[in-house]
């Protein structure tokens, strides 16, 4: 009896199919892509960056300035105040010396400063570099218009009070000038070089 066995089919190495080898070089191409687009997004930060710190920086100087203006401001008003308390302050301004140079004027020899001990800190409560400072300048006489005695003409005195403050820092200064007709003042006679 002949048994039958049936055998698996076989291949033959030549009908296998081969991988395909290609002689194909990596360039490195995706790495210089993601390598230059990190250079963009790294110059993109950098500048954002320098950007922010800038306004920041001109952000700080402006409430800086804001600061010093207010400061000056109240050692205007308290100038002021201090023109209107006595005739013996207006005596006292009248025999003050002219400044020179007013807009340079920096607290040397001030009639007196604002204090802000007890009363709030201008600028929401920043520390100040200096105390602000006020000097009262000597009167300026303005004929009265309804005057007409050539003899004796009657003037009005008008002070220009000057007030200086500093900010946070001392880079930060602001001067300004008001000009006072005293509350109580009274009309004067006028002075000889007024010319009548």
């Amino acid at each position: 009896m002949k048994t039958l066995c049936k055998q698996a089919p076989t291949q033959s190495v030549e009908s296998r199919p081969t991988p395909v080898l290609t002689n194909r070089r990596q360039n490195g191409v995706a790495l210089v892509v993601g390598l230059v687009l990190l250079l963009v997004v790294t110059l993109l930060a950098v500048a954002g960056i320098q950007n922010t710190l800038m306004q920041e920086r001109m952000s700080g100087n402006l409430h800086d300035r804001n600061v010093a203006f207010q400061a000056s401001e109240a050692a205007l008003r308290e100038g002021e105040k201090w023109l209107n308390a006595s005739i013996g302050n207006r005596v006292e301004a009248e025999g003050h010396d002219r400044l020179e140079n007013p807009w340079s004027w920096e607290g040397e020899g001030k009639t007196g400063e604002w204090s802000w001990e007890g009363e709030g800190e201008p600028g929401g409560g920043a520390a100040l570099a200096g105390k602000p400072a006020f000097y009262v300048n000597p009167p300026a006489f303005v004929r009265d218009p309804g005057d007409a005695d050539a003899a004796n003409p009657i003037c009005d005195r008008y002070f220009a009070v000057y007030a200086h403050g500093v900010g946070g820092t001392i880079s930060a200064r602001v001067t300004l000038q008001g000009t006072v007709l005293p509350h109580s003042g009274g009309l004067v006679v006028c002075p000889a070089e007024q010319g009548q």
